[in-house]
């Protein structure tokens, strides 16, 4: 995470085992090295399912032309449903 994040191992390390709170500009670097938001970061995992975890995670991997087009394709397939 550190190599990612380009935060430095003794701050994670300091983060994880004394339970040390990073600052937000910390958590945007390590979330940027993750590529995920600071909402993903936050979110309980527990609560979604096995099928949206790997939705986020695809989703994660696409490019921002790719996103695009993924969004129109689904909102498309909202209003059809939406429809009948």
């Amino acid at each position: 995470m550190a190599k990612l994040s380009g935060v430095s191992y003794s701050s994670i390390n300091t983060m994880i085992n004394k339970c040390h709170v990073p600052t937000i500009n910390t958590l945007i670097k390590i979330c940027k090295g993750l590529n995920i938001t600071l909402n993903q970061f936050f979110i309980d995992m527990e609560e979604i399912t096995d099928e949206q975890s790997e939705l986020l995670f695809i989703w994660n991997m696409l490019d921002e032309y790719s996103k695009d087009s993924v969004m129109l394709y689904m909102k498309g397939l909202a209003k059809k449903r939406i429809i009948k």
